[in-house]
């Protein structure tokens, strides 16, 4: 996806109406959330606990759908954008849409290092029950997605760009949030364990690792920052 590190002459502040407003629901924690793994590309929770939360756009209201990951490997980075040339090791994408089919997505990038983040035991610990691609598991307790964020959610970057899994259709707005939140290298160890193909299908090298797609050229696009 873009760069964060672009040039100058493209980040124009424009707080005047580059504004995400995260609606008080985001502070719930979710209850009945589904972890399931299509295999291939990443695993994704699926948020159904009948609690509305989103974020309000430029007075378009987007509802949180789903939320997923991507990540590199052992010993490669893994997030699909880059901030002042840092490639980070994994990225939360929270997935928004509205009533007319926009998409809103907020990019919330790790680093590894060697603390806990509490934010992510719900989502380790059920790890172990969808290794193979085709399984879903209820995580096995309250999921705290505000969390997950950084503590200066109104602190980003934004661009018009597109989905970065096929067919990476041009719909959506990116959010990128400046701040970097972290993941524990022990935490992050489940996910390279992850396999691309069914439990009968297993074989070896078929972990789902690197599963980002690479930064892309701007071309043309205008990275707005309000701060």
């Amino acid at each position: 996806m873009i760069n964060g590190d672009s040039p100058t002459s493209d980040r124009q502040a424009r707080a005047d109406w580059i504004k995400v407003f995260l609606s008080n629901s985001y502070c719930k924690a979710e209850e009945k959330q589904q972890w399931s793994y299509y295999g291939r590309t990443n695993a994704k929770i699926m948020l159904d606990d009948g609690v509305t939360r989103s974020i309000e756009v430029l007075g378009s209201t987007y509802d949180l759908k789903s939320l997923h990951f991507h990540w590199g490997s052992p010993n490669n980075a893994g997030s699909e954008h880059i901030l002042d040339g840092i490639h980070y090791d994994c990225e939360a994408h929270f997935v928004h849409k509205n009533e007319r089919n926009g998409v809103a997505v907020i990019a919330v990038l790790y680093e590894k290092n060697a603390g806990i983040n509490k934010a992510f035991n719900p989502i380790v610990d059920a790890l172990p029950e969808i290794v193979y691609k085709g399984k879903r598991v209820s995580l096995p307790s309250q999921l705290h997605l505000q969390q997950l964020l950084t503590q200066d959610s109104e602190n980003f970057y934004h661009y018009n760009g597109s989905l970065t899994t096929p067919e990476c259709d041009e719909t959506v707005s990116w959010f990128i949030l400046k701040g970097i939140n972290y993941i524990g290298k022990t935490q992050m160890a489940p996910f390279y364990k992850l396999r691309t193909v069914t439990e009968t299908e297993s074989h070896e090298n078929c972990n789902l690792v690197n599963n980002y797609r690479l930064t892309q050229e701007l071309n043309g696009r205008i990275v707005f920052s309000p701060k």
